[in-house]
């Protein structure tokens, strides 16, 4: 089923030393133990991709500050196409709770996007971005919202590429809203 996994490995994810990809970069005395990561990609049938994620850090070891608790990173997804349409999908958790935390414990992350070819020279595409923000000494927290639009238009070697792009509680921030507009040409030869 067109099947890849990847692992990766490191006996001290502390910034230090000779480490390979699992490195982070943490400074030497940052009390990280060992790190791992899996992740699968599958391609089941013509035109669907499904991949999934795992990652862990061991942090706080003896002597560091925390409770010993993990940094904890996960994710899983699929995209299909089918003709001129393309859509995908994918959830994500990002903890940051290593015990002695006291603000944002955790994200609970969505998003998904269509997209569509209306011909060989114009695409339109939608995208929906969400991210909860879970609070540790603190109740609550915010929900950014993101959504963008965007159309593209090739004559040729000419192009055109316009984005439309709105925000809702930015940067994690009540009632801060951020709007921007994209408008791109190009020519090549």
């Amino acid at each position: 089923m067109g099947t890849t996994v990847r692992l990766a490995w490191t006996p001290k994810a502390d910034g230090g030393g000779l480490q390979a990809d699992k490195g982070n970069s943490a400074a030497a005395a940052s009390g990280a133990g060992s790190g791992r990561d899996i992740t699968i990609a599958m391609a089941p049938a013509d035109g669907v991709s499904i991949f999934a994620g795992y990652s862990e850090i061991e942090s706080a070891e003896t002597g560091a500050t925390g409770s010993g608790d993990d940094t904890l990173q996960g994710t899983y997804g699929a995209t299909i196409a089918m003709g001129p349409v393309s859509v995908g999908y994918q959830r994500a958790y990002i903890n940051n709770d290593n015990g002695a935390t006291t603000t944002v414990n955790y994200y609970d992350n969505t998003n998904w996007g269509i997209a569509f070819n209306v011909n060989d020279n114009l695409s339109v595409s939608y995208a929906d971005f969400e991210s909860q923000e879970n609070n540790g000494g603190t109740s609550g927290g915010q929900t950014l919202s993101i959504e963008s639009i965007q159309i593209a238009y090739s004559m040729g070697a000419a192009s055109i590429k316009i984005a439309e792009t709105d925000a809702d509680d930015a940067l994690y921030t009540a009632a801060r809203s951020h709007s921007a507009t994209l408008v791109q040409l190009g020519l090549s030869s």
